[in-house]
């Protein structure tokens, strides 16, 4: 069992596995790396799919909730800078794809927020297996590093200045590197 404890005090405990062993290095390395001051909205579980579900929130920002919602394994939320991270914890199948980008981009018609899309990995083996399916202009964090994101294909300059700035934020003497469609962001 995996515990996490919410900014409220309450206890979430996620079903143990893979899979939910990166949902909480999400949440507890990731988040306060990457996603200053977010606040949780979601986090699924592999037995119970909707362990979390901050509905009020997600309704003010515009995301619909319903029986068939198919959000990602966990949603941030920074309203400090008005964005919201969709992240899937991959550790068999399902990166943000680009056609699990235009699922999620559909879902979140009525959302006005930037949205920033990442994908988890466990490890780096596990993300080998699938940078042939991630979404251009995605984030790649890997819970093995967490001290560095890439950003998957930058193609333009907002997309460059938007990842410098989310590096930005969490970097303390760290760097960000653009190298071969890779924005690499390191902490210091």
């Amino acid at each position: 069992m995996f515990p996490i404890t919410l900014e409220d005090g309450r206890k979430l405990v996620l079903s143990p596995g893979k899979h939910n062993e990166v949902q909480r290095a999400v949440i507890e390395e990731f988040a306060p790396r990457y996603a200053k001051g977010a606040i949780l909205l979601y986090v699924g579980d592999t037995e119970k799919k909707d362990l979390f579900i901050y509905k009020k929130r997600l309704k003010e920002i515009g995301i619909p909730i319903g029986k068939h919602s198919k959000l990602p394994d966990v949603v941030l939320y920074q309203p400090d800078n008005k964005w919201i991270y969709l992240i899937e914890a991959v550790t068999s199948h399902g990166p943000i794809s680009p056609k699990r980008m235009v699922e999620l981009e559909e879902l979140l018609t009525n959302c006005d927020l930037g949205k920033i899309y990442v994908t988890a990995f466990p490890d780096i083996t596990e993300f080998k297996k699938h940078t042939k399916n991630i979404a251009w202009e995605t984030e790649v964090w890997i819970v093995e590093f967490p001290d560095y994101l890439s950003a998957h294909k930058i193609t333009t300059a907002d997309m460059q200045s938007r990842c410098t700035a989310v590096a930005a934020g969490a970097l303390a003497g760290g760097g960000v590197s653009f190298v071969s469609g890779w924005v690499v962001c390191a902490l210091g």
